[in-house]
């Protein structure tokens, strides 16, 4: 009995290293998979040998994608409280209506909504009622990785219909030992009527309940007044009021591992926030959203199967309900979603790569302004990559994808090239994107109505890049470059806005990033973006520039670490974007300087603090939707 539980507590481990280290790699990152295994024989703990079965798993790697990878540990180091904050620190660029649990939405080379995919734990959920989704949603204290993909070249399954890029989310791993956290803090933006504005506290359980199950639960609240100063449109400084969120979370996740690695789990992600919507900093009349989401999922993973397959199922269950209560009208919407995604990968051969996914969904929305209405959409979609020689490689991903009636093959094509101090990537790639929910069914009234003549967006998009390695300071430019034609975008027409297809945009930009290392124990990020765009249209737009686009980001960061303090200092900048597509009027440029520390103070606790926008910059994200200036946060997490 003895040897039984010493040998399968070692295989136990072994299997863990493999499926949740992030060091898990291939041998070179063209290499077709890898295969690992434990020793033949392992000594017990009366000495006696116990021979354990080969361990094989296969970790995909992207031939063509361009992914920025940011870890548990980078998320951790800076300190922020929600997903948006997060994703703005990348230099990515947010169209936000305010402060914590106001809506806000990435833009990725000019575009956002439905445009840029957010997939979580390899199932993408956007909502089919209006291409978005709600971030704040999300703990960010549950996330173990979150990957950033630009362009619409995706070689998986999940991500795919992407046009701008994809948001990948990890949610975290389980530990083979038992652990308890908590992290609490507070926030103040240096109003004396609410000195300290904004609370949180978040509370983790991750272990062990058996020899191969494993149990992850997170509970979240926070409450924010979000009574931040502004300087209003007569230059006076007011205080932004009737904004305060109240809103709490709570995920679960049970993990049981079985046979060679394989596992399943399932779970369940659940969130209920009281929003008060200030409007616009004019407005006179503020409303009231309520939210109450639900993620109710569960998977099998067979990471080897006959030593040169690799499968994955999930399915997933998203109920999304929101109420609005605000002059002139009180709307409710409840949209439910079941989704099965399914992969299997290939890795028998040196030479080829080769994958096969689908994803079926169904949703249902009952809404105030769209009525009632099923759709079944999804996609099926087959990547192979070919490894010429251990420097010439090339993915080809094609997908049929449909929505409703809406049916579109989807090809591209991606080369790339590894050199000993440079890579090169080619690729190619049509996108295609169905009309949402809202889009086609919105009730008729007098100030905006649906159209159900709209046409699928449409589209060609390339680029070309060079990383160079083995440098001081290594870095990576790409070009790239698309023609989008048949672009929804809500116009007013006749006196009442309504969706349609604005005939075709042309984009042009460059993406620059790089990172080293000085001292062991400075590390210097770096990206920016130029992007040059015009619209196309027949009429008064015409060669303008697209609404909300600027023509630079950029994020710089500085990371210092020693034993006893972990400092990261941060500039995110986005440039002049005009409010309409004529052109007219435009938001200024802004710059954001922030600061976060942590604080060693023992084995278990760690003290920390976070400066947003040091140099109290008076900004606008979305036009008449102040945002907030200089704030202070002071928290402290506790492990053991």
């Amino acid at each position: 009995m003895r040897k039984r539980i010493v040998a399968g507590t070692f295989y136990l481990m072994v299997v863990c290293t493999f499926i949740f280290s992030e060091d898990a790699a291939l041998p070179s990152e063209n290499a077709a998979g890898s295969e690992t295994y434990a020793d033949d024989s392992s000594e017990s703990g009366d000495g006696s040998l116990t021979v354990l079965p080969h361990l094989y798993t296969y970790v995909d790697s992207p031939v063509a994608e361009q992914r920025s990878v940011f870890t548990r540990a980078d998320i951790e180091k800076l300190h922020v409280e929600s997903v948006p904050a997060l994703i703005a620190s990348t230099g990515t660029q947010l169209l936000s209506y305010g402060a914590y649990g106001m809506q806000s939405a990435p833009s990725i080379r000019g575009f956002t909504g439905s445009t840029v995919r957010v997939v979580i734990d390899g199932v993408c959920v956007n909502s089919q009622q209006n291409g978005t989704f709600d971030f704040t949603s999300l703990n960010i204290d549950d996330i173990e990785k979150i990957e950033i993909v630009r362009g619409g070249f995706t070689e998986d399954s999940s991500g795919e219909g992407a046009v701008g890029g994809v948001i990948y989310i990890t949610t975290k791993k389980q530990s083979l030992s038992q652990q308890f956290s908590v992290d609490a803090f507070t926030k103040t933006y240096f109003n004396a009527s609410f000195p300290f504005d904004t609370e949180g506290v978040a509370l983790s359980f991750n272990g062990r309940t058996g020899e191969n199950s494993f149990l992850r639960t997170n509970v979240k609240g926070t409450f924010a007044e979000n009574t931040f100063p502004y300087v209003a449109y007569d230059d006076s400084t007011r205080y932004r009021k009737d904004s305060n969120v109240v809103d709490g979370s709570g995920d679960i996740q049970f993990t049981h591992f079985f046979d060679y690695g394989n596992s399943w789990y399932v779970g369940n992600n659940t969130y209920a926030g009281y929003k008060n919507s200030a409007g616009t900093e004019t407005a006179t009349t503020p409303g009231v959203q309520q939210d109450c989401n639900n993620r109710l999922s569960a998977g099998v993973t067979f990471p080897a199967i006959a030593k040169c397959i690799k499968s994955e199922t999930n399915i997933m269950w998203q109920s999304n309900n929101q109420q609005y209560d605000a002059a002139p009208e009180a709307s409710k919407h409840y949209l439910n979603t079941v989704s099965l995604v399914s992969t299997a990968s290939y890795f028998g051969s040196k030479k080829i790569n080769q994958m096969l996914g689908t994803s079926l969904n169904l949703a249902y929305l009952d809404s105030t302004n769209d009525g009632s209405h099923l759709l079944a959409y999804g996609f099926v979609k087959s990547t192979t990559k070919l490894f010429f020689t251990d420097v010439f490689s090339c993915s080809l991903p094609v997908a049929l994808s449909f929505s409703g009636d809406n049916v579109a093959v989807v090809p591209k094509l991606g080369l790339r090239a590894d050199c000993n101090k440079v890579s090169f990537i080619l690729d190619g790639y049509r996108m295609c994107l169905f009309p949402d929910m809202n889009q086609l069914y919105w009730t008729e009234s007098q100030y905006a109505s649906g159209n159900k003549d709209l046409l699928p967006e449409d589209g060609w998009g390339g680029e070309v890049s060079c990383s160079v390695k083995q440098v001081l300071v290594p870095f990576s430019v790409c070009v790239f470059s698309n023609y989008y034609f048949n672009k929804i975008q809500w116009q007013n027409v006749n006196g009442r806005w309504q969706p349609v297809n604005v005939a075709s945009a042309f984009y042009l930009g460059c993406d620059v990033s790089m990172q080293t290392v000085l001292f062991s124990c400075l590390t210097l990020k770096a990206n920016g973006e130029y992007l040059y765009n015009k619209l196309l249209a027949e009429g008064i737009t015409y060669g303008k520039r697209i609404m909300y686009t600027p023509e630079v980001t950029g994020s710089v960061s500085v990371t210092y670490e020693n034993n006893f303090l972990t400092a990261i200092v941060d500039a995110q900048y986005v440039g002049l974007r005009y409010v309409s597509n004529l052109n007219a009027s435009y938001l200024a440029p802004y710059l954001l300087l922030n600061l976060s520390a942590s604080f060693h103070a023992g084995k278990y606790i760690t003290p920390y603090l976070r400066v947003d926008n040091i140099l109290n910059a008076d900004y606008e994200s979305i036009p008449d939707y102040p945002m907030p200036g200089i704030s202070l946060m002071v928290g402290v997490k506790a492990k053991w």
